[in-house]
């Protein structure tokens, strides 16, 4: 082989080597973009995460705010309407649990004879019930911005008959403090003659 030949095959040689090195060199870059990207793109999940993890936790604090008011609210109405109908050692306490992302509500009557919480529907016989729905109507209406009368059919049909009055007071005081008009359809006699108004179907 002449010198003439080994020459151009080690230029050949050398050009193919320098090819093959440009053609690394690129893929080196590329892959080192990709990794970047890929880096870039781990840093913004990492943000999205933390971001949601904030959002979590704000939300957490702003539906424990809204229940500690709901229970504010319940309860100062509801043992207020107790006390009102039945005598002052009755209280509501009001209780929340999340279950499956669903928050709960427990109701406990306490008494002067009972200070341990108490299920309403156990507490006096249906009494209990009535005095409690009838406060937690009026907080409901309330809180969703309601604006027109209440309107209930024997709200308090299982109240004692010599409770009765005392029922109708609590209605009256609710009228009053709230501006707002409760209307009752009621078969007890107590309850319709303590009414401003009252109208008798035969």
């Amino acid at each position: 082989m002449t010198a003439s030949a080994r020459i151009s095959g080690i230029r050949a040689r050398a050009c193919s080597r320098q090819a093959e090195a440009l053609r690394r060199l690129g893929e080196k870059r590329t892959l080192a973009r990709m990794a970047e990207e890929e880096e870039e793109a781990a840093g913004e999940a990492r943000a999205l995460k933390e971001r949601s993890r904030k959002a979590c936790v704000l939300v957490m604090a702003i539906a424990e705010a809204a229940r500690r008011d709901l229970r504010g609210a319940f309860g100062e109405v509801a043992t207020q309407a107790l006390r009102s109908v039945l005598g002052p050692g009755y209280a509501l306490s009001v209780a929340h649990e999340v279950r499956a992302d669903r928050t709960q509500a427990h109701f406990g009557v306490v008494s002067a004879e009972h200070r341990t919480p108490r299920d309403p529907m156990t507490s006096r016989g249906g009494g209990v019930v009535d005095v409690v729905a009838f406060a937690l109507r009026v907080v409901t209406c309330e809180i969703v911005g309601h604006r027109g009368p209440l309107v209930l059919d024997e709200p308090f049909r299982y109240v004692s008959p010599e409770l009765v009055e005392a029922a109708a007071r609590f209605a009256k005081e609710v009228s009053a403090r709230f501006g707002r008009q409760v209307i009752l359809v009621t078969h007890q006699r107590e309850l319709a003659e303590a009414a401003d108004h009252s109208i008798k179907i035969a």
